[in-house]
């Protein structure tokens, strides 16, 4: 039923789905037209997807305020949730509760802004194309169930990924070791196999890892920055 005119706050009753409620994938996008005025929530008929027990597949349109009622959290068995049009001009950490702990993945399509995605426990995020640019601090990658986050998609997008103002680079070491003196055995007897064996970082030592040519000065001032933190080590 996807690409008609159908408005889901008028069309959609528990009537409507009775005689199809063994329903397993139910696809309603692209119906509803971009809203002119829109001051207040858009209640999804949630007494009619209520019915839908067996749905493991739903897409429909997203208003600009969406109000997902407690109908939705009786799709038990729903594990995709497709979101085409996307008019939101508000998502806040209540959007999504209503829905089952089910839902594994969630696609939000040609979406016009992006803040928060924090209540949802979901494995697959796909967030392509929907012209995002920049993010704030502490809103989009702070998710509540970041444990349950396997596969993120952000392609087709313009944006960088900013830390502190700087743009999130690659760094050719972990962590760069800084000491001075006679300590040598012990950084490759205990310090190697804790960080590089039993960790997996990669650590810049001078007595291994600097090159011959450069100066001392000019090889510490390259390790540093090519590495992503410092360890300084002091000794008597």
């Amino acid at each position: 039923m996807s690409e008609n005119i159908l408005d889901l706050s008028n069309v959609y009753s528990p009537e409507l789905f009775h005689p199809i409620n063994n329903l397993t994938k139910l696809d309603i996008r692209r119906n509803i037209p971009r809203p002119i005025v829109f001051v207040t929530d858009y209640n999804y008929p949630d007494n009619a997807f209520g019915i839908l027990t067996e749905l493991s597949f739903l897409a429909i349109d997203m208003m600009p305020l969406p109000h997902f009622g407690s109908g939705f959290g009786q799709m038990t068995t729903l594990k995709e949730l497709h979101f085409d049009s996307c008019y939101l001009v508000r998502l806040s950490n209540e959007t999504f509760q209503r829905f089952s702990s089910s839902v594994e993945q969630l696609t939000l399509r040609h979406l016009d802004m992006m803040k928060n995605l924090k209540t949802m426990c979901v494995e697959n995020l796909d967030l392509s194309e929907d012209g995002i640019v920049d993010y704030e601090p502490g809103s989009l990658f702070s998710f509540v169930h970041s444990e349950c986050l396997r596969h993120i998609s952000f392609k087709g997008n313009s944006y960088s990924l900013i830390v502190e103002r700087e743009v999130w680079k690659c760094y050719q070491y972990d962590v760069y070791i800084s000491y001075e003196g006679d300590i040598v055995i012990w950084i490759k007897n205990v310090l190697i196999q804790k960080l590089e064996t039993e960790w997996g970082l990669t650590m810049c030592i001078k007595d291994r890892d600097f090159l011959s040519g450069p100066s001392q000065a000019d090889n510490e001032a390259e390790s540093i920055k090519n590495s992503r933190s410092i360890i300084f080590l002091i000794t008597p």
